[in-house]
């Protein structure tokens, strides 16, 4: 048996956890419509309910509906297993001082207390961020409401602020990493994000709060990569089972073939990732470095 679960979904049936990065879409539209290929599974939860959680892929889902395409591959993401972990992101700014984290904690209604650097590190069960600043100081955001979904809205505004105002690059949170002096060097503060439980993410998909883009952090065993599922196929008039058929044979001849599919490790979507380059169709199709892009 494999040790991943692949399907073919309804993108209708797929329920966003996260909002898109409206200038990537185009940019997979263009290596859509250049490969003719969807070349990674969206990653989703199944839930209770016949919905799935889309937990990474957004862009892709939104690209995929504009040019109309109905139906998507995804790969099943275990939710009660060790298979999947959600994880905190740490965001490295720049731009970012005392003085302006006070003026946004102020505007937004956050809570901003100075705590000291070892309790940066301990687990934090409350809806929070904590920030490193390069001199040492580290403080703790917290904002005012009690509940789930205004804990949320409250740091999302905060998320997308300073993502609007700094670039940031996402760390996987390993503190041998992120303790790195070439990673300080890219940014003048460290933002650990919280990391949500899959049932407050499903929560929140429920009341339809939506993450800021580069926020859920999850780590998968086992997961698909370089697929390459003919667009062809997902939106012929074929019965699902028909390309469920076709699915299964394509799997087994990228698992024989040199170019096989890629598995068996553990995956960490990192900024970076995205500047990967998709599996080209044939020699010489790629015009230049950086016309292809990591289907997310």
């Amino acid at each position: 048996m494999l040790p991943f679960h692949l399907n073919i979904l309804p993108l209708e049936k797929m329920i966003p956890v996260e909002k898109a990065v409206s200038s990537r879409i185009p940019e997979i539209k263009r290596e859509l419509d250049r490969t003719g290929h969807l070349a990674n599974p969206l990653l989703v939860s199944h839930e209770e309910d016949g919905k799935y959680l889309l937990l990474h892929g957004i862009n892709c889902f939104e690209a995929l509906n504009s040019i109309g395409i109905k139906n998507a591959v995804v790969q099943e993401v275990p939710t009660q297993c060790g298979d999947s972990h959600f994880l905190a992101w740490y965001h490295l700014v720049k731009n970012l001082n005392l003085e302006y984290l006070n003026g946004l904690a102020e505007i937004l209604r956050l809570k901003l207390e100075e705590i000291d650097y070892d309790s940066i590190w301990e687990e934090d069960d409350e809806i929070s961020i904590k920030c490193i600043f390069m001199d040492g100081k580290c403080y703790r955001i917290i904002p005012g409401s009690d509940n789930l979904i205004g804990r949320v809205a409250s740091l999302a505004s905060f998320i997308e602020s300073y993502q609007a105002f700094s670039p940031h690059l996402k760390i996987y949170p390993d503190r041998l990493i992120v303790e790195s002096s070439e990673l300080f060097d890219l940014g003048s503060a460290l933002i650990l994000l919280p990391a949500f439980s899959h049932d407050q993410i499903l929560r929140l998909a429920d009341e339809k709060v939506l993450l800021p883009p580069d926020c859920l952090n999850i780590c998968v065993d086992n997961r698909v990569v370089g697929l390459d599922f003919p667009l062809r196929v997902l939106n012929s008039s074929d019965d699902v089972e028909e390309k469920k058929l076709f699915l299964k044979e394509l799997l087994r001849l990228r698992m024989q073939s040199d170019k096989s599919t890629v598995y068996g490790g553990k995956v960490y979507f990192m900024g970076r990732a995205r500047r990967e380059h998709t599996r080209s169709s044939g020699p010489g199709e790629r015009n230049s470095p950086d016309s292809g892009l990591y289907l997310e």
